[in-house]
């Protein structure tokens, strides 16, 4: 969020020294205005808890503009300028790049939601208890096999 107010107190400083509502002959289209807003927003998040391996992998916001989108900084100030002039379009832009972040977010929670049922699942496993695998038909399961293969070996002897 701090990359957005930022880039918002930036654009109504520059629409008070110069208020062109012109459309600059390189601007940047709405679509990939929300894809440099959503990398923008994770790097300013990441640099939080990473910041050492965020300046060491993206030393200079310009330069990496530069080089995985292809533009410059005043391009991307005179879009961002442009863009925040039209304040229907600047909030759909801004809501498209909320909307991006939550569904990567719940992505992400849904991955490491599985890991540790997986984790759970193999812990549970290794202390004996399979009783969700009885009851799910999974006693094909090499795991299984194996549990049930050292039950027998322990009985008989």
């Amino acid at each position: 969020m701090r990359i957005i107010l930022t880039l918002i107190i930036l654009v109504i400083v520059q629409s008070c020294k110069d208020f062109n509502n012109k459309k600059p002959e390189n601007l940047i289209s709405e679509d990939k205005m929300v894809e440099i807003l959503f990398d923008l927003e994770i790097i300013n998040a990441a640099r939080g808890d990473n910041k050492k391996i965020i300046e060491e992998k993206i030393s200079n916001i310009n330069n990496y503009l530069q080089n995985k989108y292809k533009i410059g900084i005043d391009q991307f100030e005179n879009s961002i300028s442009y863009y925040s002039s039209d304040i229907l379009k600047y909030s759909s832009i801004i809501q498209e790049v909320e909307q991006k972040l939550d569904s990567t977010k719940n992505l992400i929670e849904k991955k490491i939601n599985a890991k540790r049922n997986r984790q759970d699942s193999l812990i549970n496993i290794s202390k004996g208890d399979t009783g969700d695998l009885k009851k799910n038909n999974y006693t094909s399961s090499p795991i299984y096999r194996e549990k049930k293969l050292r039950k027998n070996v322990q009985k008989s002897h």
